[in-house]
């Protein structure tokens, strides 16, 4: 019960939180065969998005490839201290460095199913994240559930997210919301951002209560999880144009949730990570002062 109103869990994610600390197997009852394997399936997808995640990290720190996405980083103001609190790492450009270190302990199916790898034209499984930097994605327990990813060099989309997944749903994820929920409870205020390096650079500057959706708009998924933690959602966007796209989409369903919405548009087109560097944490608060009212 500590733990479900510390952390904000329900009762099962709470069980499987503390099951999972203590090394303890759970069994479920009155749950099908078809059921039972299900659950499996889910915690071996658990097991190698974790994996991949420790791989990636290391790779990033020491490995020779991620020379290019240290120096990204600290172009961003993204230190080694942040990169190891986040998890931040760095998948090589070739195209098997998941799966010639995963395949002893995860089958190709679990690792397609996981979103860390997939078929390409030919019918070859190939790695999905090649020559980029890696940000983890955690659910509400602090598990690994999918990935973003951002290209630094070659052909493709910039930034590129685990697909859908049993366990990586973006519509009911927010980066960063499992280490924030603390602070946004204790504020009843959640800061909304657009990308990852926002969310870290605030996390820096002494602003703990950002989090950002993965790759894909504000939702109503997003405010229902919201709405456990915060009374106060504000929404910062670099541009006079995301905020009011933002706005017209959040105002659809906002008022179902009880959650006062604000929309903070940054001066002279701004993200909020350059903000910050910038400007300091003290600037960035008074902005948020001024933040309109979505309605």
């Amino acid at each position: 019960h500590f733990v479900q109103e510390i952390e904000q869990l329900s009762f099962p994610e709470a069980v499987e939180r503390l099951a999972s600390r203590a090394g303890i197997t759970l069994r479920y009852e009155n749950v099908s065969t078809g059921e039972r394997r299900a659950m499996g399936r889910r915690q071996a997808v658990y097991r190698a998005n974790a994996r991949a995640a420790e791989l990636y990290h290391r790779m990033l720190l020491s490995g020779r490839e991620g020379e290019d996405a240290r120096a990204y980083l600290a172009s961003r103001g993204i230190s080694k201290e942040a990169a190891g609190e986040f998890g931040i790492g760095y998948a090589p450009r070739y195209p098997d460095f998941l799966l010639r270190r995963m395949t002893k302990d995860f089958s190709t199916e679990v690792l397609v199913e996981a979103g860390l790898a997939h078929k390409d034209g030919r019918g070859e499984v190939r790695d999905s994240f090649r020559g980029r930097v890696i940000f983890p994605v955690h659910d509400l327990s602090g598990r690994e559930v999918g990935f973003g990813a951002r290209l630094l060099e070659g052909e493709g989309p910039k930034y590129l997210n685990t697909r859908e997944t049993e366990v990586y749903r973006k519509g009911q994820l927010l980066y960063n919301l499992h280490r924030a929920k603390t602070e946004v409870s204790r504020t009843a205020t959640a800061h909304v951002v657009e990308g990852y390096t926002d969310v870290i650079a605030l996390h820096g500057a002494g602003i703990p209560a950002a989090v950002a959706t993965c790759g894909t708009a504000l939702g109503e998924g997003h405010f229902e999880l919201l709405r456990r933690f915060a009374q106060r959602v504000v929404l910062a966007f670099d541009s006079d144009e995301a905020g009011a796209g933002a706005a017209q989409k959040a105002y659809a369903f906002h008022e179902r949730y009880p959650l006062e919405a604000l929309v903070l548009v940054l001066p002279e087109g701004l993200d909020p990570a350059d903000f910050v560097k910038d400007k300091g944490a003290e600037a960035f608060r008074a902005e948020v002062e001024r933040a309109v009212p979505l309605v």
